[in-house]
């Protein structure tokens, strides 16, 4: 696999180490984190970091929600591919996302090796495998 960029915004710490650990198995440079996506979002639009290939948005953190970002991350970066990570499981609010566009769903109740199934489905679906 070749290498590929992520992010991680969430306000969890933990969650963050988690998906870090993930993302250092799969071969993932994970280029910054973010305890709040609106700052992530920031960045992105003024060009403070490149484009990552891969994105792990928590649907609410403090600030706006990985669920309002969605359409503005897309706007600035249109081929992005976004993975959605929560504690939430109304399975309305995940399916909002997927339709607003992210890619996926990892919720932070399933096991690491349910999490990695989940991250390099969505690298293939996407062609990154």
């Amino acid at each position: 696999m070749s290498s590929y960029t992520c992010v991680i915004a969430d306000d969890s710490n933990l969650f963050r180490t988690i998906i870090r650990d993930l993302c250092n198995e799969l071969s993932l440079f994970v280029m910054k984190e973010y305890e709040r996506g609106d700052r992530f979002l920031t960045d992105l639009e003024h060009k403070n970091i490149e484009e990552p290939d891969l994105m792990f948005l928590d649907i609410n953190m403090p600030g706006r929600s990985g669920k309002d970002l969605i359409e503005d991350i897309l706007e600035v970066c249109p081929e992005a591919v976004i993975i959605m990570i929560s504690t939430v499981s109304d399975s309305r609010i995940v399916t909002e996302c997927i339709s607003l566009g992210a890619s996926n769903y990892i919720s932070k109740e399933s096991n690491k090796e349910l999490m990695k199934d989940v991250i390099l489905s969505t690298m293939r679906i996407n062609g990154m495998t």
